[in-house]
């Protein structure tokens, strides 16, 4: 029998409060993103309102795009700007739902097979429904699996660090695509060299990689430059990187 673990101190107790919409506020006449926030605050008050928001951001035409906390905070906002501005229209779109990568799995399966691993296997992974395998992909000597999932299971996840399938530990990382280095940017804007980002080899990409030991390039980074003396001995995207949390 499984033995069962902990919850997260942190994990939400439902999709809906780590699954709020973003909600798309566009201006019906052209004017810049000043004006659309200008008119966004003296509007609408989040704090009397009780909204809870992850993320404001500017958009072409002078748009916004809010990320809410919960779905009830993405109806409250979509219903006091139709209700306040006017000249604006209001849409919402659905997030993305995370990925994490699964490193180290000594045998060949098939999708079938890993979800049913997954979820015998783990106290994390509570229903075939609550994931889907987005690619199973050979390596040197083992194998690696994208698997997307809602946003409590993948809390679970990565809380626990690690994921049990067959006789094999696997490690587990969030899935964020291509990496190249450094924060704040995106890769098409990117001037250095692709890199994989647990190793920092230019040599072969993050997919392909099997080493143990993990460096760190934005810590190196900021060493050099800030003449600091940080640890580097760390995945890029560790939670505890002092460079990831700035």
């Amino acid at each position: 029998m499984k033995e069962k673990q902990p919850e997260p101190k942190y994990l939400p107790k439902s999709y809906a409060e780590v699954a709020g919409n973003d909600v798309i506020i566009k201006p019906k006449t052209k004017q810049d993103t000043k004006t659309t926030r200008d008119d966004l605050t003296k509007k609408l008050n989040p704090a009397e309102l009780e909204i809870g928001i992850t993320r404001v951001r500017s958009i072409k035409e002078g748009g916004l795009i809010i990320t809410c906390k919960t779905n009830e905070d993405t109806s409250k906002i979509r219903k006091e700007v139709s209700k306040k501005l006017k000249n604006y229209s209001v849409t919402t779109r659905e997030p993305k739902n995370p990925c994490v990568k699964i490193m180290d799995i000594d045998e060949e399966l098939d999708e079938e097979k890993l979800k049913l691993n997954l979820v015998k296997q783990n106290d994390t992974v509570r229903s075939e429904s609550d994931i889907c395998v987005k690619t199973i992909k050979k390596l040197k000597k083992t194998y690696m699996a994208i698997v997307e999932c809602d946003p409590v299971t993948f809390n679970r996840i990565m809380e626990n660090s690690q994921l049990a399938v067959g006789w094999s530990v696997c490690r587990v990382f969030e899935d964020v695509g291509v990496f190249r280095g450094g924060f704040n940017h995106k890769a098409t804007d990117c001037n250095t060299k692709m890199m994989c980002s647990t190793c920092k080899s230019p040599e072969h990409d993050t997919e392909q990689c099997e080493s143990i030991a993990k460096t760190c390039q934005n810590c190196i980074f900021a060493n050099k430059k800030l003449s600091l003396d940080l640890d580097v001995n760390h995945f890029i995207f560790d939670s505890n990187c002092p460079t990831l949390k700035g």
